[in-house]
């Protein structure tokens, strides 16, 4: 099989990185690799392997729950030289939880489209649902700081979709203005976590520095707002009253949101995190200016109707 794969799907707990990394793959140009880090794992198989296949891979995601015990896994581990790997085909680059550290970030890889900068599973549960959490698994959030690094680091011109999880310092506005470096970016999902629980979301000036990216077609945003309420309620999924401050709440941020983005010639549509299941669904607001605009914000069955799954659920069950 080895002489023939073309893509694999691996769940990381229990694949023979060993064996693997020890025979040749030549055809091999898409590797995904989810589900959780065995406790077991040293972090140095993965590399190993990687190092092997990585110049011919078209795609490449390693989103495997952390442990605690191992809470940033090497992808290819600290640089080993000041000579930077080019990957002439990578298109698509999928981490989660990375180290800003990686040599992956050092990579040259001039026809990289879509780059992900994430959490798997979402760090969004860990804040909204500890309950559902295993005390082994880490969740090492990237700062907004070492999210700026990478992106720095990495010459990526071609990037059209992005995807960040961070946790917001100092360096924010800096990193939401370099999104508007890349000509060609049209796609942007922000999971923004607040440093400290009582900072306040400035959720306006976000989205008003994200409207600088002159060719913005779709904008997913989980802002993490106070208001925001548990996950998993089953009283709240079902649009009873009890829901109603916040889904106006979400209703009026959408509205103002979309007034800014009247600046963007090309947009189509915001999506706002609703928390209220547990496989996180994502609402969609499309502007008056939209050739599909046919509903009403304050209509609750049309906003049921546009709402739809854009995250996927966890790699592993917290239930």
């Amino acid at each position: 099989m080895h002489t023939r794969a073309q893509s694999l799907l691996l769940p990381m707990e229990s694949a023979p990185l060993d064996e693997m990394s020890r025979l040749s793959w030549p055809n091999i140009r898409h590797l995904s690799i989810r589900g959780r880090y065995p406790a077991s794992s040293s972090g140095r198989l993965l590399p190993e392997l990687l190092i092997r296949i990585l110049p011919q891979l078209q795609s490449l995601c390693v989103c495997a729950a952390p442990r605690n015990t191992l809470p940033r896994p090497p992808i290819l581990g600290p640089p080993m030289t000041s000579e930077p790997i080019t990957l002439p085909d990578l298109q698509s680059l999928m981490v989660a939880y990375p180290d800003p550290a990686d040599a992956i970030f050092t990579v040259q890889a001039p026809r990289l489209t879509h780059l992900s900068l994430c959490d798997q599973p979402r760090y969004y549960y860990t804040r909204r649902a500890p309950k559902y959490i295993p005390d082994w698994f880490a969740a090492p959030v990237l700062s907004a700081s070492e999210c700026l690094g990478i992106l720095q680091r990495m010459d990526t011109p071609l990037l059209e979709s992005i995807q960040l999880v961070y946790q917001a310092d100092s360096a924010e506005d800096v990193l939401l203005r370099h999104l508007a470096t890349y000509p060609r970016l049209e796609i942007v999902e922000l999971h923004r976590y607040r440093e400290h629980d009582p900072d306040p979301v400035p959720y306006l000036h976000v989205v008003t520095t994200l409207s600088a990216i002159s060719r913005l077609r779709r904008l997913y945003l989980n802002l993490d707002f106070h208001e925001m309420p548990p996950v998993h309620d089953k009283t709240l999924w079902k649009y009873t009253w009890s829901a109603r401050p916040w889904v106006n709440f979400r209703n009026a941020r959408a509205q103002e949101f979309l007034k800014i983005m009247q600046t963007c010639p090309c947009f189509e549509y915001l999506a706002l995190l609703d928390p209220r299941v547990l496989c996180a669904t994502g609402v969609e607001y499309r502007p008056a200016w939209s050739q599909v605009y046919d509903w009403l914000f304050d209509s609750d069955i049309a906003d049921l109707l546009r709402s739809y799954v854009i995250y996927p659920p966890s790699a592993f069950a917290f239930i």
